[in-house]
């Protein structure tokens, strides 16, 4: 290994030695860990950056084409999906139902956060199983 010293350090109070090699050695591995991982957190924040200005241009969009008023998109919510496969997804509902006994789309996309689609499907298959009733 390249830029690898090893040396032996002596206690003044016990008059041992060791070597600093294995340690010189972990710490250059943490030291290189670090950096990797902050170079993906610059990644992340850069990436999250773009996709907030995409959103604050797509919200100007809409909003000149007058499609829905101002109020109604700065009023939104963002839901941050989990991932899951549907029979969790299904199992969540059928419990959160269960507990609540009613609920609308709304207030189960934001308590299961499963992806909207899924979600419509799972409440189609529930309703059709009798499961629950759907209006």
């Amino acid at each position: 290994m390249p830029d690898q010293e090893a040396y032996f350090v002596v206690s003044p109070e016990t008059g041992t030695s060791k070597s600093s090699a294995p340690l010189k050695m972990t710490c250059r591995t943490e030291v290189t860990t670090l950096e990797c991982e902050d170079a993906r957190i610059g990644e992340l924040i850069s990436k999250v950056d773009i996709l907030t200005q995409e959103v604050e241009d797509l919200i100007s969009l809409i909003k000149d084409a007058g499609i829905v008023s101002p109020k109604d998109i700065t009023s939104s919510k963002v839901i941050i999906v989990e991932e899951m496969d549907k029979s969790t997804a299904k199992q969540r509902v059928f419990d959160f139902i269960r507990e609540h006994k009613t609920s609308d789309i709304e207030e189960l996309h934001e308590n299961i956060k499963c992806d909207i689609r899924v979600l419509t499907e799972i409440i189609d298959e529930l309703c059709a199983e009798g499961a629950i009733l759907g209006e």
